[in-house]
């Protein structure tokens, strides 16, 4: 839900921003990066199972819980890449921008930082619930 709502929030940016009558600025491909990595931070922290990071299978040695210990930091870079990346376009793009822009002109720079916020939110939720259950006791 969280993730939905993020990229629904920048949807809502970008179509406020093409529809403004007084358009200062232009959306660029550098709005939409901080979102798509944030998106696949967020795939690969969630692709790894919990068990890998732990150690818990007996089949596989130590490199094994090295590599799932790595590409769960290589997510979280991820995903905090893409938010510093949002916020250094809503600086550099937005507030910082010489024709002093109005709030609406600034809606997209601050639905992307929202919408990396958003999801990884939803990457803290999803990997709470996960750790919380195990495989048997999923109950409907």
């Amino acid at each position: 839900m969280l993730f939905a709502l993020g990229w629904w929030s920048f949807v809502d940016g970008l179509a406020i921003l093409w529809n403004l009558q007084d358009r200062f600025v232009s959306p660029g491909i550098e709005d939409w990066v901080p979102g798509i990595i944030t998106t696949f931070g967020m795939i690969i922290v969630n692709l790894i199972d919990k068990e890998a990071l732990k150690g818990g299978y007996s089949g596989f040695d130590d490199e094994f819980m090295w590599r799932a210990r790595l590409f769960l930091f290589l997510g979280f870079a991820m995903m905090a890449g893409g938010l510093s990346g949002s916020v250094a376009v809503l600086v550099t793009k937005y507030i910082y921008n010489e024709n002093m822009l109005d709030i609406w002109n600034m809606y997209l720079g601050i639905t992307d930082v929202a919408q990396c916020i958003l999801i990884m939110s939803s990457t803290a939720m999803l990997w709470l619930v996960q750790s919380t259950y195990h495989e048997n006791d999923f109950r409907i």
